[in-house]
């Protein structure tokens, strides 16, 4: 109960988190030492975890793949520190990234029941809803009225003077966009970056069908109201694509039990949203003309990147350049020209930093979390769980898709998140299993 208690306080903590920093070296967050203290106190439960997967006897090890392909992409991660040219830096982010990935074992071990799992998707989905809110008050009230510890030493001097910044501090924050001669900000929220932000909505806004099934509450249509109109606001247009793929798939993989009139009104909904945005914010109308503010990429295209990451992945195919030596991989094997550049794309990166076996240990995580979803979204009994299921699948398309243009894994906040899901949707099956369990045994002591 009282860990139970931990994990939902957590969820609350990541988008807001606080930093301290130790002589300069290094900083942590309370939301990561929280985990630190979850994780050290749930020890017993989660070896007593790692310990079925080894017992031969173990009769459900079904369960336990997911938490197999983690512990292998944990190891291979591992061992591309060895090949990497520049060790420290790949150890330093090999511990940062693994205790991160910690979080899985948090939610794994300790949600186990289906009242807890669904508490941990509400909590979630109110957060969502407060950063929406928070990102929506900082782009209609001005970006410098709500962050003013932020505009004194970027916004401000833009806001005044555009002019004198076209070519070098204009490109210094990467949630500016530019429309031509226009100039403006994405909804970043309490995040770093405006991509990131958009991945994070994405992590529970699919949750939102199985939200209205679940409470019943006229409320919360003006939470995902909100939380849309932040995602138009955000200008990302990969989560743009995400949310359509993911709305249509949803649409099609649920349209037995689809309300039509619902379906309507919450179409009405979001072309009302915008309606509102493009006459609140002449930006919005060159939407699709959306092109980020990264100074290089006025000479470097996304295919240009790609093509980059794929150069350096095909040098060290089968380890690849290291853990977060992509850069240091840019320098040495495409120029001291080269573009410092995030491949954008987080299947290259990964391939690029732990080649091949990197890049398939990861995707099996993916394929394994994706089977979960569905074997219990088709033969769940239970229609609640069944919903929770198609909010997984949801998740699991958007991340897929933005994944192709992204590299967000790697931040912070989405990390901490994401794998905090994972464990989420490998608790989910877990509590399918047992049910399903219990139902057999029921049915076969009838007869």
């Amino acid at each position: 109960m009282i860990l139970s208690l931990a994990i939902y306080i957590l969820i609350l903590l990541i988008p807001f988190q606080l930093y301290f920093n130790f002589y300069k070296t290094f900083s942590v967050s309370i939301a990561q030492i929280l985990a630190g203290l979850i994780f050290i106190v749930s020890l017993k439960k989660i070896y007593n975890l790692c310990k079925k997967i080894v017992v031969r006897e173990y009769a459900n090890k079904e369960n336990e793949i997911l938490t197999i392909t983690v512990l292998i992409y944990i190891l291979v991660m591992l061992l591309s520190i060895i090949v990497s040219d520049d060790k420290a830096q790949s150890l330093k982010y090999f511990i940062k990234w693994t205790s991160f990935m910690a979080i899985y074992f948090i939610a794994y071990a300790n949600i186990d029941n289906i009242s807890s799992l669904k508490k941990c998707l509400q909590m979630g989905f109110v957060v969502i809803g407060v950063t929406s809110l928070i990102g929506v008050c900082e782009y209609y009230q001005g970006f410098q009225n709500v962050y003013q510890w932020f505009s004194h030493s970027c916004l401000a001097p833009i806001i005044i003077e555009p002019e004198t910044l076209k070519d070098k501090l204009i490109m210094g924050h990467n949630n500016w966009v530019i429309w031509g001669k226009e100039l403006g900000l994405r909804v970043f929220s309490t995040f770093d970056c405006a991509i990131e932000f958009s991945a994070y909505l994405g992590l529970l806004l699919p949750f939102s069908i199985w939200i209205i099934k679940e409470r019943r509450q006229i409320v919360y249509i003006p939470v995902i109201v909100l939380i849309l109109s932040a995602l138009l606001l955000n200008y990302t247009r990969s989560a743009y694509l995400s949310f359509l793929i993911v709305t249509a798939g949803l649409f099609i993989l649920n349209y037995k039990h689809v309300n039509v009139k619902k379906v309507a009104i919450g179409i009405m909904f979001f072309v009302i949203i915008l309606i509102l945005s493009v006459s609140l914010n002449k930006l919005l109308r060159e939407a699709l003309e959306i092109r980020l503010n990264y100074s290089a990429l006025q000479n470097s295209g996304r295919a240009d990147v790609w093509l980059n990451g794929i150069k350096i992945f095909l040098s060290r195919p089968v380890l690849g350049v290291g853990v977060a030596n992509y850069h240091n991989g840019l320098l040495k094997y495409i120029g001291a020209n080269a573009v410092l550049l995030p491949a954008h794309n987080q299947y290259i990166q990964i391939a690029a930093e732990t080649g091949v076996v990197g890049l398939i240990s990861y995707c099996s995580i993916l394929f394994v979390a994706i089977r979960y979803s569905f074997e219990v979204f088709r033969k769940t009994l239970d229609e609640k769980m069944r919903y929770i299921a198609l909010g997984f699948i949801g998740m699991w398309g958007w991340y897929c898709i933005q994944s192709f243009f992204d590299t967000y894994l790697f931040g912070d906040k989405f990390s901490m998140m994401f794998w905090l899901m994972v464990g989420l949707n490998a608790s989910l099956y877990r509590i399918y299993k047992n049910e399903n369990k219990i139902v057999s045994g029921l049915n076969s002591n009838t007869r």
